[in-house]
Parts: structure tokens; C-alpha cells; sequence
């Protein structure tokens, strides 16, 4: 009997592989594949454009809010500044008895508000008028930076410390102080405002957003006060966080933009800027992602 080799009657009997390879030649699956491909990039692209239009939007948010921040603060340091002059005129004249000039003192900081005390010593360091009592406590700043600078001569028209303990309290404060001079221009001593950290950032706390850091710090950098709270870390120096090396950098004393949080080390956006003579710096951050607001969702629809 003849050998019979049984011939596939049906293109169902070709190889799958085969017809697999065939299929890859039709023009369609080409056009097919070109188009997701084109879809994949065109959708990265937008993506990438959305987010770093979001990332924008935000960061002029932030600069905005920081600039409402920086006319609070800036207006408050001014004032005090004000008062001061004023009120070291009227001790310069010798006119005022140690129990008015007392209450003048503690009239002035019930009015400035983020202030804790009031001092003026004499031309040796001791203090003899106070906010706090008549008689002024029986203590002497001699020693401290904003006393000794106008002791020694000093021709700046303001001093303001880095933050400090205060002698008698010893709470946190930082001190801005003027010279008091007779009518001749001599030295009569110097006058002083202890101001509470609290106290000032406090004053932002009703408008700030959760989530977000306010941050005051001295010129170099050290902290003065944050919001949320932090008490622990004043005094300590944030100068080699990345928003303050930029800062430093910066000719026009403002910066913005994306940086890794010194204290939380998550990613925030954030604004930072000099302000009151560049004697102090302000800054504000949050969460980046929070910043973007609608951006999550328009990702997840992309």
C-alpha cells in the first residue's frame, strides 16, 4: 500500500509561530504600533508640561503668600524701631522722671505687641529704666552685642541681635536697640526691645495654611522662630540648607522654588526672602505635592 503523508488542508494548520511572523509583516499592525508609541511619548510630554506648569503656578502662589507674610513682620519690626526713636528722645531730654519714663516703657510694649520688655540702660551697660518695674531690675548688659556696640562708639542708626536668653527670664528674645543721646549728642545710653519669637510668628498663625512652614531667621541663617512651633531649635544655624545657599547667593535677596526640606527632608515648595534691612530673612514652604493642588488628579487622568 502507498505511503500517504496527510497535507494540511486548512491555513488553521500552520505553525502559530509562523503565522505570528506573517502577521508582524502586515502594514496595519505597523501603522498600529506607530500610533500607540506616538500616543506614549505625545501623553510623557504633556504630563511633563502639565507638572512643570503646576510646579509654576505654585511657586508664584508662594511668593505671593510669602510677600503678605513679609509686609506683617516688616511693618511690625518698623514700628518698633519707631517707638524706639521716639521714646530715646524723650529720655535724652532729662525731662521725665524714672516713674514716668517707666510707664511710657510699659505703655509702648502693650502697644507694639510682640514685644516682652523695654529697657534703657546708661553709658555703662547698667539698666536703669524698664518696662517690667520702678525701680529697674539691678542688672547690667554690659557683655551683650547690641549694649556694647554703641558703647564702644557704634554709628548705626539700629542694632538687631541674633536670638539670645534673656538675663532676667530667661526667655528666647531677640533685641533691637538705638542709642540715646543728650541734645549735645553725646551718648546717655542705649534703648532696647526684648521681642518674643512666639509672639511674632504667632502673628501669622490665623492665615497660614496647615502644612505649611513659616520660618524667621537672623541674617546668617540661625532661627529665630518657626510655625508650627519648634523651641528647641532656635539659635540653631540652617545656612547650609539648600533654599539658603540660594538665598545667599542671590543679588536680589528673594528666592523660589523646589528644595528638600533641612529639618522634615521631604520635598517642598518654598520662598525665601530678606527683609528690615536684610537683618532678617523670612521663609515659607510646603509639601510639594500639596503646593500642586490639582495636579495628582489631572496626572491620574493623563
Amino acid at each position: 500500500m502507498a505511503d500517504v503523508t496527510p497535507q494540511p488542508d486548512s491555513e488553521l494548520e500552520i505553525p502559530a509561530q509562523r503565522r505570528g511572523l506573517e502577521g508582524l509583516r502586515s502594514p496595519l499592525v505597523w501603522v498600529v504600533i506607530a500610533v500607540a508609541a506616538l500616543l506614549l511619548i505625545g501623553n510623557t510630554i504633556l504630563r511633563t508640561e502639565f507638572r512643570a506648569a503646576a510646579v509654576e503656578q505654585a511657586r508664584s502662589d508662594m511668593e505671593q503668600l510669602l510677600r503678605s507674610y513679609e509686609g506683617n513682620i516688616e511693618q511690625r519690626f518698623l514700628n518698633i524701631e519707631t517707638t524706639l526713636q521716639s521714646l530715646a528722645l524723650l529720655i535724652g531730654t532729662n525731662e521725665y522722671s524714672p516713674r514716668e519714663t517707666h510707664l511710657l516703657l510699659r505703655q509702648a510694649v502693650q502697644t507694639l505687641g510682640i514685644v516682652r520688655v523695654i529697657g534703657v540702660t546708661d553709658h555703662t551697660g547698667m539698666v536703669v529704666r524698664s518696662s517690667r518695674s520702678d525701680p529697674a531690675p539691678a542688672v547690667s548688659l554690659a557683655g551683650r552685642d547690641y549694649i556694647d556696640y554703641y558703647l564702644a562708639g557704634g554709628q548705626a542708626p539700629r542694632f538687631l541681635s541674633a536670638p539670645v536668653v534673656n538675663l532676667v527670664d530667661n526667655q528666647w528674645q531677640v533685641s533691637l536697640s538705638i542709642p540715646v543721646r543728650t541734645r549735645s549728642g553725646d551718648l546717655w545710653g542705649v534703648i532696647s526691645a526684648a521681642i518674643d519669637p512666639r509672639l511674632i510668628i504667632d502673628t501669622l498663625a490665623p492665615v497660614a495654611e496647615s502644612g505649611d512652614f513659616v520660618t524667621l531667621f537672623y541674617e546668617d541663617f540661625r532661627l529665630i522662630s518657626r510655625l508650627p512651633w519648634i523651641e528647641d531649635r532656635i539659635g540653631t544655624s540652617l545656612a547650609d540648607a539648600e533654599i539658603f545657599r540660594d538665598l545667599a547667593r542671590s543679588a536680589e535677596g528673594r528666592v523660589a522654588g523646589v528644595y528638600t526640606g533641612r529639618i522634615s527632608g521631604d520635598r517642598r515648595l518654598g520662598a525665601a526672602t530678606r527683609l528690615f534691612h536684610d537683618k532678617l530673612v523670612l521663609s515659607t514652604s510646603r509639601p510639594l505635592e500639596g503646593a500642586l493642588g490639582f495636579w495628582p488628579v489631572l496626572e491620574l487622568v493623563a
